[in-house]
């Protein structure tokens, strides 16, 4: 519980902004869908890297200027995403995946804002959702609803994360989480 809490901690009396986001449940894991050798570690935050060739001998190379940064910088696409609508989460990812599971995060440090959403330098998850990405046609290779649910049910479990029937539901337990940390909704 102490981690929870002190992975939600934001400098200045910042609330954490929350975003919904998509990741792929992976062998007991979640996975960013496009960086999926990266698992999210359970109940802690996850801090933004960039994977971007960087520095003098890249910029050389590519022509074109790559200093070294931390993620997110302005210069660059690097940092974790979300976006602030359900309904701009991603219908198309790239390869096969097991289960694709909606969710919530918490998103704070250096933040940019972006056409549909934000990408920040912390993120933690808040909440799962049952819910299927409508019009989603990205590859899978867990059809069965029933299967589907009970890993994300599992994967909710390990990471000690509420999973709702609705994103919209998970939206709201989240929000409660980032307002009252200590309540009874956090896991």
């Amino acid at each position: 519980m102490g981690d929870f809490l002190a992975s939600l901690d934001a400098p200045d009396a910042i609330t954490p902004i929350l975003g919904y986001r998509l990741w792929e449940v992976r062998g007991g894991r979640l996975c960013s869908l496009w960086f999926s050798a990266i698992p999210w570690a359970p109940q802690k935050k996850l801090r933004a890297a960039c994977y971007e060739a960087q520095g003098a001998f890249p910029s050389a190379v590519l022509k074109r200027d790559r200093p070294l940064h931390g993620a997110p910088d302005s210069r660059c696409h690097c940092g974790l995403y979300a976006v602030s609508e359900p309904e701009d989460l991603p219908l198309r990812w790239p390869g096969t995946k097991e289960v694709i599971v909606c969710g919530v995060v918490g998103l704070w440090g250096r933040v940019f804002v972006g056409e549909r959403g934000w990408r920040a330098e912390f993120a933690r998850p808040l909440a799962l959702s049952y819910e299927e990405r409508s019009g989603a046609s990205g590859k899978l290779t867990v059809g069965d609803p029933d299967w589907r649910q009970f890993l994300i049910a599992a994967v909710a479990e390990r990471y000690r994360l509420p999973v709702l029937p609705r994103i919209l539901d998970a939206h709201a337990v989240a929000a409660e989480v980032i307002r009252d940390p200590g309540g009874s909704r956090a896991a």
